[in-house]
């Protein structure tokens, strides 16, 4: 196992001599992830197997995980948010490789035949972060204000004092019967 990140590597290569590539990288050193974050401090851990599987095909697996530091959707504050990813790709050299192999696989395009595992760890990032990045429940400053009352509480509060706007149909609909 290698803790040293390449830059570029040739997955034809790797996978016929069965190498492995476990290590961390620096959450500072993905472009698209940062901008995302709250804080680039951290790494992300990984660990990539290469591997022939049927029709000599390139398979990668392993996995990717981080703690990540994301603006919470309610309180926006930061909040850390564990990521853990399982990897499972095929690389190919072309779209039309790509369609050709199905929904089972997940294809990976690798240009001039190499990639760059920098990019395949951050794409595994990006696709694992949260939709909406919040804190559990009863830790956010925002679930309760200085009432003590959460806001869900408070909705429903004033939902039962509004007089229904369709209280009048169906006052109607009762006097026509």
């Amino acid at each position: 196992m290698s803790s040293r990140l390449p830059e570029f590597i040739d997955p034809w290569h790797f996978a016929e001599i069965g190498k492995e590539i476990s290590g961390h990288a620096k959450l500072s050193g993905f472009t698209r992830l940062t901008e995302v974050l709250v804080d680039t401090a951290g790494e992300a851990e990984f660990e990539l197997r290469f591997r022939k599987g049927e029709k000599r095909r390139v398979h990668i697996t392993g996995y990717v995980r981080a703690g990540l530091s994301l603006e919470c959707q309610r309180c926006l504050e930061p909040v850390r948010i564990p990521v853990a990813t399982e990897l499972d790709v095929v690389v190919v050299e072309g779209y039309e490789e790509a369609g050709l192999l199905g929904d089972e696989f997940e294809p990976l395009l690798a240009g001039d035949k190499r990639i760059r595992l920098n990019e395949v760890i951050e794409d595994e990032l990006l696709l694992a972060l949260p939709q909406v990045p919040m804190h559990r429940q009863g830790e956010c400053a925002a679930s309760l204000d200085n009432t003590g009352w959460s806001p869900e509480q408070l909705d429903e509060e004033q939902a039962e004092k509004k007089p229904n706007p369709f209280a009048v149909l169906a006052d109607l609909k009762s006097k026509q019967n």
